[in-house]
């Protein structure tokens, strides 16, 4: 049974680490002042009237669908009106693109579609069940400085496709997570999201890491150490050879979801001034004198 007032989460982080978008933690997460929200709504004489919102993290160059309400809104006629106009909101604020997580099997998949969205990968979302937690070793994950925002970037520009790294370009600055090192090389980094209900991670391992078990483990074991709550891990379609490390762990895994992505601007190369020699096409002899300008604009010749 459908609820009149249901929210359909679009942003996995958001509602994992803070609940409900709308509840106190929700709308207290909402005023962190690096992240700015955008709150649309249609109303139209048929139907209930249709909420969504995005936000955009300073530093970042996407915005990210957070919510729809009511949770029927995949069905509504006045959905893709919405999404418009969002979309154009959002390149108001200076974002390049809108993504969105949108669930496999929802009626909203098609909708997004329609509305000018391509999908740009995959992403399950995995958690460690109660008391599944595993004894772990010492933990080789770190906490970054402002030294290691370079090699951040390289690790990221070097594994993520294309295609990803242009519906969410790296950010301009590091954001929270922590960093994994071996033998002095950095091999790994996963982005953490923290809020009052959870913590949301988003690994991103070299294929050459061996132990991938025992290195999720310790830190899921670390995190949770730290704030005595559960920890979610997304894993996204270009690292899925992660899921079978996941899998052997026993963790949870929660439904697929789509990752979609609209462009709001294209980058266009714009074309240069090219600077032409004039020359003359008349055929000449050569007793004819052949007179130019110096760069004072004095006549000068010589004869041949």
């Amino acid at each position: 049974m459908r609820h009149r007032n249901a929210v359909v989460p679009l942003d996995s982080a958001l509602v994992l680490t803070h609940g409900n978008p709308l509840g106190p933690a929700g709308m207290l997460g909402q005023l962190h002042p690096s992240r700015g929200s955008f709150t649309g709504v249609v109303d139209r004489d048929e139907g209930p009237k249709l909420i969504g919102q995005f936000s955009i993290n300073q530093g970042e160059e996407f915005a990210r669908m957070a919510f729809f309400l009511p949770e029927s809104a995949g069905e509504s006629k006045g959905l893709l009106l919405l999404l418009q106009g969002m979309a154009s909101m959002a390149g108001e604020w200076d974002a390049h693109s809108l993504v969105a997580e949108v669930p496999e099997s929802s009626s909203l998949f098609e909708q997004f579609r329609h509305a000018g969205f391509s999908v740009y990968g995959w992403q399950h979302v995995w958690k460690v069940p109660a008391g599944g937690r595993q004894e772990t070793g010492k933990s080789s994950w770190y906490q970054p400085s402002s030294s290691d925002y370079l090699t951040v970037k390289n690790l990221y520009q070097y594994l993520l496709p294309p295609i990803v790294q242009s519906a969410e370009p790296f950010p301009a600055s590091l954001p929270g997570g922590r960093i994994l090192r071996f033998s002095g090389e950095t091999v790994g980094w996963a982005a953490v999201k923290t809020g009052l209900h959870g913590v949301f991670v988003l690994p991103l391992l070299h294929p050459e890491v061996k132990n991938a078990p025992q290195v999720l483990a310790c830190l899921e074991a670390q995190l949770h150490r730290e704030s005595h709550l559960p920890v979610f891990f997304a894993v996204r379609s270009y690292q899925a050879w992660l899921e079978p490390a996941l899998e052997s762990m026993d963790w949870q895994v929660l439904p697929r979801q789509a990752l979609m992505v609209k462009r709001l601007a294209i980058l266009q190369k714009a074309a240069l001034p090219a600077v032409h020699a004039v020359r003359n096409e008349q055929r000449t002899e050569p007793t004819t004198p052949i007179l130019g300008f110096d760069r004072q604009g004095n006549e000068s010749g010589a004869k041949g």
